[in-house]
């Protein structure tokens, strides 16, 4: 209702997420071993910061940005001004209300941090239901450090994050428990040279 009120409050809003999150995405990205010829799906991936970054690092990769109708034209923008509009699509739902559309990766940047526990492991759970069967699961966010006394700049956004969402930063293991819970093995954390790391969960296949 905030964020998506009208046109303009929606692209200052995209505008600022792709700000805060493109340059630290291609990091992200190679961190994530994507494959090519894989399908991304972006969960609540706005103007596509992280999926621009994947396309660009994968050549034979495609994406989908899963997300409220609002930011679709801020999206179709932004894959043509990087030159990936063709394999850029977007899906328009409600993460709460839809199912997630199938794909090989599903990638959460910067989201689960936004909401609580359940709520957090209800999203993974869709992600189980719709990642193909040796698939993976992608989380994107800031991390406390296993005993939750650093880093300072985690800290001093968790603060932001109980006044302005209804979540939290969490430490790696904390994430890896919620990926578990959900159905995901194998979980992995591979640390950036900035704020933001990658915890990877998999869909193991039919035995």
């Amino acid at each position: 209702e905030t964020f998506y009120r009208d046109e303009q409050a929606t692209r200052a809003f995209v505008e600022a997420m792709w700000n805060l999150s493109y340059a630290a995405s291609h990091e992200l990205a190679a961190l994530a071993d994507l494959r090519d010829g894989e399908l991304l799906v972006d969960v609540g991936g706005a103007s596509g910061s992280f999926a621009i970054a994947a396309l660009l690092h994968r050549p034979s990769l495609r994406a989908v940005v899963f997300d409220l109708p609002p930011v679709e034209p801020s999206l179709r923008e932004a894959g043509r001004a990087h030159g990936v509009a063709d394999r850029l699509d977007f899906v328009p739902g409600d993460f709460f209300r839809d199912d997630l559309p199938e794909g090989d990766c599903i990638a959460f940047g910067y989201v689960l941090s936004d909401w609580a526990d359940e709520t957090c492991l209800g999203l993974l759970r869709k992600a189980y239901r719709a990642c193909c069967p040796g698939g993976r699961v992608l989380i994107m966010e800031r991390l406390f450090d296993d005993d939750r006394r650093g880093p300072l700049a985690t800290a001093v956004m968790n603060l932001e994050m109980h006044v302005e969402t209804q979540g939290r930063h969490r430490t790696a293991a904390e994430y890896t428990d919620l990926l578990a819970q959900a159905g995901f093995d194998t979980p992995a954390v591979r640390r950036s040279s900035r704020e933001k790391h990658l915890v990877t969960g998999h869909k193991a296949r039919p035995a």
